[in-house]
């Protein structure tokens, strides 16, 4: 939610690159491609999620998928976070 906020319009591989992997400390510019190719996609996963829950929009720019919050940061997360809750409740 914080990188869609912080840079609205960007791309899935913008995305990707603003989120913190465990990848022993290395910067997104350090991942080996293959690892960033996994990466984007797990991206792309969360984000299609979140277009279904409907907290994101996804639009075509220039051809590429561009996501922006439907709402505000801190009432996406406060969401998520009760669906999170209900999940680990059961």
């Amino acid at each position: 939610m914080d990188a869609i906020q912080q840079f609205p319009g960007s791309h899935a591989t913008k995305i990707a690159a603003c989120l913190r992997w465990s990848m022993r400390g290395k910067t997104w510019e350090e991942f080996p491609l293959s690892q960033r190719w996994f990466a984007v996609g797990e991206t792309i996963a969360h984000l299609d999620y979140l277009v279904c829950r409907g907290y994101v929009e996804r639009k075509v720019v220039d051809g590429k998928n561009a996501y922006w919050l439907t709402m505000d940061g801190a009432l996406c997360k406060s969401k998520l976070d009760c669906i999170w809750k209900n999940y680990r409740a059961k």
